[in-house]
């Protein structure tokens, strides 16, 4: 294939992904990895290490490697010898766009509101070109309202004495691979070495609070709306610090606890809504490797690096992304939720 392309990796705490599309925006490629969630090796996350980013884009290259001009998007670290020895581009460019960019590039506007929630999160502000963005400071420091907090207070909630009765300790039981709850308190120095300790581990179980939440279970919907109100604090210091609570503006919500949990996003909204009451919020409904590559795309042409219609590429790539991704999803791998034993 000879039509310039841009090949896009989205790195985060549990997952990789790798999408490929021209600049026009026809989806060409996509593959998500999700490497082992329960292995008590990830520290910094799983989905970032150099063997899922190579796995993601052959995936993605499976069906179409570009000849042409290559527009890769990612961090710099990603661009290692064995990704490159794999592409036949003749011209490779390389974009490294950040988070909340790629959030604004998928919404299709330039100002406005980040409110993100992956395995980390934090809030991010632009108005007339200043900025202003608030944590993301990891989970030691900050992190308020991500992945990895629902999924501590979770397994807190599992552990507490004398804690309310909740779902979360059966399903961290088939997370864990063991038989009962009794095998589980006999597991308990084991498994916080091997899943407390890991990142990935732990955010990957906020997925299973969010289930238990969905299905009506109090204490995980507790945690959920506590997470969102920890978030809807950070976006409130970022909408005082710009002094823009009479304005209307977009709040584009992304990351993975956003995407899948309703009662977490119904809840952020709603909270926001109390301090910016004009808000317009936009939550992003297919995976952020999307939003990075239309960021990236951006980049180029702002650079003179490509001569296409941004707006136009974006609407031909929410067009043909869903189907790609209903044609290929029963080939994706899915998260391991065993620990080694």
């Amino acid at each position: 294939m000879n039509g310039d392309c841009v090949l896009t990796i989205e790195a985060g705490g549990t997952k990789c992904e790798a999408l490929l599309m021209t600049v026009e925006g026809t989806a060409l490629g996509f593959h998500a990895v999700y490497p082992d969630a329960a292995s008590g090796a990830g520290g910094y996350g799983r989905g970032r290490e150099a063997s899922a980013a190579l796995q993601a884009v052959k995936g993605a290259l499976q069906a179409f490697n570009p000849e042409g001009t290559l527009h890769l998007v990612c961090s710099g670290f990603l661009l290692l010898g064995a990704i490159r020895e794999g592409l036949r581009a003749g011209r490779i460019l390389l974009w490294n766009v950040g988070e909340a960019e790629s959030a604004l590039a998928w919404a299709g506007v330039d100002e406005g509101l980040v409110a993100l929630s992956g395995t980390g999160a934090f809030g991010y502000l632009r108005v007339k070109n200043r900025v202003w963005q608030a944590d993301g400071l990891g989970p030691l420091l900050g992190d308020r309202g991500g992945s990895y907090q629902v999924g501590r207070e979770g397994l807190r909630a599992v552990f507490r004495p004398g804690g309310a009765p909740t779902a979360l300790r059966e399903e961290l039981v088939h997370f864990a691979g063991l038989s009962s709850v009794d095998h589980l308190k006999q597991e308990i120095v084991p498994l916080s070495v091997r899943i407390l300790g890991d990142r990935t581990a732990v955010a990957h179980y906020a997925a299973l609070v969010n289930r238990c939440a969905r299905a009506g279970d109090p204490v995980a919907v507790a945690i959920l709306e506590q997470a969102a109100d920890d978030l809807s604090e950070t976006i409130e210091y970022l909408v005082r610090q710009a002094d823009v609570a009479g304005c209307a503006l977009p709040m584009v919500g992304t990351g993975g606890m956003i995407r899948h949990s309703d009662i977490y996003w119904n809840r952020l909204v709603r909270q926001v809504t109390g301090f910016l009451p004009q808000v317009r919020p936009l939550r992003q409904d297919m995976p952020q490797v999307a939003g990075r590559a239309l960021a990236g795309l951006r980049e180029a042409i702002r650079n003179g690096a490509c001569h296409v219609d941004a707006a136009a590429s974006r609407e031909r790539l929410l067009a043909t992304l869903p189907p790609l991704l209903a044609e290929i999803r029963p080939q994706q791998e899915t998260p391991s939720l065993r620990t080694t034993r």
